[in-house]
């Protein structure tokens, strides 16, 4: 379905998204850093002593929790729900790339305790993929 399909409602949706991808890309490119968490590094250290996935995950939960205190304490038309309902969307998809994060370092810890690095290399992040089926 292209956009030109879109139901009025759909396309609402659409233009939401957009809307937060544009708002997470200013507020990203306005932390220091190299590492994409590295908001969430600080949070975890600071609260919970810890700067792994895990921790950042939590740090993440406690950012999470100030905007659904927000709307539970306000009505619909209240000022600043709208931005703290697309601050939690935004939090969500951060949470479902750390999710994928954490598989992937499971995985490749997984493999490179399998297979002695003198057989296989070892797995890193950077590692390409090749498709030897072709």
């Amino acid at each position: 379905m292209d956009e030109k399909e879109l139901t009025a409602y759909e396309k609402e949706f659409v233009d939401t998204v957009e809307e937060i991808k544009d708002l997470f890309l200013k507020k990203n490119r306005g932390y220091n850093g190299d590492n994409p968490f590295l908001n969430f590094i600080v949070g975890a250290r600071l609260l919970y002593n810890a700067g792994d996935l895990v921790g950042c995950f939590e740090a993440l939960k406690a950012y999470v929790a100030k905007h659904i205190s927000n709307i539970y304490t306000h009505t619909l038309d209240a000022d600043g729900i709208e931005e703290s309902c697309k601050d939690i969307a935004t939090y969500m998809i951060i949470a479902t790339i750390m999710k994928r994060q954490l598989t992937m370092q499971q995985t490749m810890r997984e493999v490179n305790q399998k297979f002695p690095e003198e057989a296989v290399p070892k797995l890193t992040e950077e590692s390409e993929v090749v498709d030897d089926a072709n």
